[in-house]
């Protein structure tokens, strides 16, 4: 029996696992260090923060598990951001940080809820209600030339039309190479528009999480938006 517990004790580290819910101890002192010392955007020094949602995986392709976590300071509700902390062996070294992220939205009309890590790319899902019409983002960020840049979102729309009539629509974009799929299913239609549209680059450091932030004004697509009853994202 004792050795049924010593090997049960030691399944995770073979395994490699590390619950995400318990933060590594580097990433902790890392954090804590970003808050105590007042280096953090939205910190003063000797504010502590509580961490909302993180994701593990490796964002660089060295092999090392990097974190992500949406933080913000424990006794501030609107002043969360998005941290990125690069796995260097022995410690954690701040990688990236995002703008404030909805800062002006009214819980429970929108949120972030959805973070991870796959592929070396971060993803961030939000959402919005408003009007009737639930609006969802998935976006997805990639270290270029030393910068956190979105290189795809899907925006998807989902509102009630008049009598019984649902209308959903999905916005596929791929912002570095400009293009844009748009599907829009009303009832028994479904049309499809392929749309090539430079945008410029999203950095992290602009992101604030609300959703078709990303979306590029093309007249074609607006055009599309406007045929419901929300109003543009």
């Amino acid at each position: 029996m004792p050795r049924l517990i010593l090997l049960l004790a030691l399944l995770p580290s073979l395994a490699g696992a590390v619950p995400i819910d318990t933060a590594p101890t580097a990433v902790e002192a890392r954090l804590a260090s970003l808050f105590g010392s007042g280096t953090s955007p939205q910190a003063a020094p000797g504010k502590l923060y509580r961490v909302r949602l993180q994701a593990s995986g490796d964002l660089d392709g060295d092999g090392r598990n990097d974190w992500a976590g949406l933080v913000r300071a424990r006794d501030d509700h609107n002043g969360q951001r998005l941290y990125v902390l690069r796995n260097e062996g022995q410690d954690y070294a701040l990688a990236g940080v995002s703008a404030e992220l909805l800062s002006d939205c009214d819980s429970p009309s929108c949120d972030i809820d959805r973070l991870d890590i796959a592929g070396q790319r971060l993803i961030i899902g939000s959402w919005s209600n408003a009007h009737g019409c639930i609006d969802r983002d998935v976006h997805q960020f990639r270290r270029i030339d030393s910068q956190w840049r979105l290189s795809a979102s899907h925006f998807s729309r989902r509102e009630r039309l008049a009598g019984s009539r649902l209308r959903q629509l999905e916005i596929e974009h791929d912002t570095l190479n400009g293009r844009l799929t748009l599907i829009d299913q009303q009832a028994e239609q479904t049309i499809r528009q392929r749309l090539r549209q430079p945008s410029q680059p999203l950095l992290l450091e602009d992101y604030t999480g609300r959703p078709g932030l990303s979306l590029p004004r093309t007249t074609a697509l607006e055009q599309r938006l406007r045929q419901g009853n929300c109003p543009l994202p």
